[in-house]
């Protein structure tokens, strides 16, 4: 029963996201679409590189079933001078199955608009800001599901807009020996046209299919990650990623994204970790094709009962 149930849920999936990523139209709310995890930025943006951490809500709320241990995180990105981001997060467990998680992420830029002359016209300011909850709920050691709520707020210039979304996921993992298969697949962002009064645009609707592979040599943890996304009306994008432990110290990883609609940002990523006995430092690099290169911290650390687990015990 429970085979044929998963069948149908991908097949509903499927034909689902395919008709909102071939609908006509450009979309809105690009921030949406972007990293804000340190840790997967380093691996090429994939899901698989953080299923087992917080960040595992920006990309699919099924990763959220299967953490064992209270997470808060937090990240800053400075991003095309004059833009920055903040980024926290959070799990918490609920009784023995449910988790639950909360983000919230700012956008913001302050500028000066000048004309041909190079004369001061007045400043504008953008500011990009939206709040997830969701929870997850591992049905059994193998499968898990998940569903998030996000409100969303955006200024441009003068004009102000608010919508919602939804959020919706699955995530699948089997052990064999000493290598687990990892498999998500999500839907992102299916919510109402966000209004700037009057005016209305629509969000950027995502499909993720996810895939990864952790294994480990001897003493040596390997993940190796695939992702692929569509996004409503454009062509689909990938990335890959490869994350290396040689102990419960350190990680080091390194990623790339391409597709046709990511030509800036085809170049590798690199990142890494060291990992202490009360959280953990990620720090990730990319660079934009023609742009500043753009560098990503966060420190995570666990709270409530219960210690923290070692790399190896994740």
């Amino acid at each position: 029963m429970f085979k044929i149930r998963f069948i149908i849920f991908l097949v509903m999936l499927y034909y689902t996201t395919t008709l909102f990523a071939n609908g006509a139209g450009s979309t809105t709310c690009d921030f949406l679409l972007i990293d804000y995890s340190t840790k997967s930025s380093g691996m090429g943006s994939s899901y698989a590189g953080c299923f087992n951490h917080p960040d595992a809500l920006i990309f699919n709320p099924a990763g959220l079933g299967f953490i064992r241990q209270n997470i808060f995180t937090a990240s800053h990105l400075e991003y095309l001078a004059e833009m920055r981001y903040e980024y926290i997060a959070m799990v918490h467990k609920l009784y023995d199955d449910w988790n639950w998680g909360a983000n919230i992420v700012y956008r913001g830029s302050d500028e000066v608009a000048r004309d041909s002359k190079g004369r001061d016209i007045g400043e504008f300011v953008n500011r990009d800001i939206f709040a997830t909850f969701g929870a997850g709920y591992p049905v059994n050691k193998y499968f898990s599901f998940g569903i998030a709520a996000k409100v969303i707020y955006q200024r441009l210039f003068d004009r102000n807009g608010w919508t919602f979304a939804v959020d919706g996921g699955m995530h699948l993992q089997k052990q064999w020996k000493n290598v687990k298969f990892i498999t998500g697949l999500s839907l992102m962002n299916l919510g109402p046209d966000i209004s700037y009064d009057g005016a209305e645009g629509p969000l950027p609707i995502l499909w993720r299919v996810s895939f990864g592979l952790d294994f480990s040599i001897k003493k040596h943890q390997f993940l190796i990650t695939q992702d692929s996304r569509i996004i409503k009306k454009n062509e689909p994008d990938f990335s890959f990623g490869i994350e290396y432990k040689p102990n419960n110290y350190f990680g080091c990883r390194i990623g790339f994204v391409g597709g046709k609609e990511m030509t800036d940002f085809n170049s590798p990523r690199i990142g890494f970790s060291f990992y202490q006995k009360y959280g953990t430092f990620d720090y990730s690099f990319r660079r934009l094709k023609g742009l500043d290169d753009i560098h990503q911290i966060s420190y995570t650390i666990p709270f409530g009962k219960g210690r923290w687990l070692t790399e190896m015990e994740k």
